[in-house]
């Protein structure tokens, strides 16, 4: 159901007559994307590997629209373009769509990228961003008090994992805190660990609710805000002592 129709009236035409009858919400869990990658992290900060995007319900239908934008130059300039806002001086070495004329399937996008200058040096140390893509943080209600509820959109689940393998002879110094917070109408959860080879970062985004009245955007405006400093967050590698 298009998420403009759920939580609305619909006219119900019988042979009795007409009745409105109001639309559900669908469950969080109809819409979702799984984003998932495999990288490694070189010494000189370079961040190459693969990424998997599994998506079904509203991101497939945003995304689908992305990549079919443009016939004269298709997914591999929707994924450049996209990838632009996280990763300077990338390359897209190679990716594929699956079920991208299948309306009725899931759309999985698979593609490989090489930034270098990633990870940022300082001196023995390397400072890398453990979320790499995607951004779930706003500024929207940074700039002027809002007298209108915000729309969220669907309700829907997102969820991104990236392992990054360690460079050669360096260690974990520091990672950033988890973050769990839950309010009526969004959840977020995140957490990065390292098992002394790979950094593993997971964070998981629910939106619950379409719309969220004026009485909670102070605790939306926090909520993006813990979203920002989570994604801005660095994990702190060092070069371990021969």
């Amino acid at each position: 159901m298009d998420e403009d129709l759920q939580l609305n009236y619909a006219l119900l035409v019988t042979d009795q007559g007409g009745e409105l009858v109001e639309l559900p919400l669908l469950p969080s869990s109809t819409n979702r994307l799984v984003r998932s990658a495999k990288l490694s992290l070189a010494p000189d900060g370079t961040l190459r590997g693969n990424v998997r995007e599994v998506r079904w319900g509203q991101p497939a239908v945003l995304t689908r629209a992305m990549l079919l934008g443009d016939s004269s130059t298709g997914p591999p300039k929707a994924l450049e373009t996209f990838l632009s806002d996280f990763l300077s001086g990338f390359e897209l070495v190679n990716d594929s769509v699956e079920n991208l004329h299948n309306y009725d399937q899931t759309l999985v996008v698979n593609y490989q990228f090489t930034a270098p200058n990633y990870a940022q040096n300082s001196g023995n140390l390397l400072l890398v961003r453990p979320r790499v893509l995607g951004e779930r943080g706003s500024t929207l209600l940074e700039e002027k008090e809002r007298r209108y509820p915000v729309e969220l959109g669907a309700a829907s689940v997102m969820t991104d994992q990236f392992d990054i393998a360690l460079p050669p002879g360096y260690v974990v110094d520091e990672l950033p805190p988890a973050v769990h917070v839950d309010y009526p109408f969004a959840s977020y959860n995140s957490q990065v660990e390292c098992d002394g080879k790979v950094l593993h970062y997971i964070r998981t985004l629910e939106v619950k609710h379409m719309d969220v009245p004026t009485d909670q955007l102070a605790d939306l405006k926090k909520f993006y805000e813990q979203i920002g400093d989570d994604e801005d967050a660095s994990a702190v590698l060092k070069l371990a002592a021969n």
